[in-house]
């Protein structure tokens, strides 16, 4: 295995790990509360919750991308193609830009809805609502935040599989770029 590539800041790691683990929570979610044998009471619970960790997404992502802004990308691997660094960059892109239209479309599925229940934070804060009511418009928003989702399962499926080929068939030592470690000096 070829010397480990350098690594992300410490902010950058925690903030990708704790979205992974975010987005596995809101996608359980989601699907949850689309599960037809649900009483409509626990059905409504898993949509707030939803909803909620949705838009909160939005947050995080927020801090993702002011981490990533703070601070110079390390550099590709030495023996990445120019190929494999577009495609790396792309399938990056593509995972952000989807980060940021799921939750916004979601949000305005919710907004345009016949029944308009505004996005609730815990009881903490109450998101406005920021389209009119529209049910035709509500239903193509949640058909677009449906596929999104997929979309963005597909792509971090992808992701995990590239990461994984590139440490374990290439030896890139590409995971320790983003793996977490605790203490010692960072290379």
């Amino acid at each position: 295995m070829k010397a480990p590539a350098a690594r992300w800041s410490g902010g950058v790691i925690a903030l990708h790990w704790l979205s992974a683990a975010w987005l596995a929570l809101v996608f359980a979610l989601g699907l949850a509360a689309t599960a037809a044998d649900l009483d409509a009471t626990r059905k409504f619970d898993l949509y707030q919750t939803h909803k909620a960790l949705g838009w909160l997404t939005l947050v995080l992502l927020t801090a993702r991308i002011a981490a990533r802004a703070a601070r110079a990308a390390p550099p590709p691997a030495p023996n990445w193609s120019r190929a494999t660094r577009w495609s790396s960059g792309f399938v990056h892109a593509a995972l952000y830009a989807l980060l940021a239209a799921i939750p916004l479309i979601g949000w305005l599925r919710v907004s345009s809805a016949i029944v308009p229940i505004p996005v609730s934070l815990f009881g903490l804060a109450t998101i406005p609502n920021i389209a009119p009511v529209d049910g035709g418009f509500s239903e193509l928003m949640s058909i677009a935040h449906e596929y999104g989702a997929w979309a963005l399962a597909a792509l971090v499926t992808l992701h995990v599989a590239a990461a994984l080929k590139h440490q374990f068939v290439d030896g890139d030592a590409i995971l320790a770029r983003m793996w977490p470690r605790a203490g010692g000096p960072r290379p």
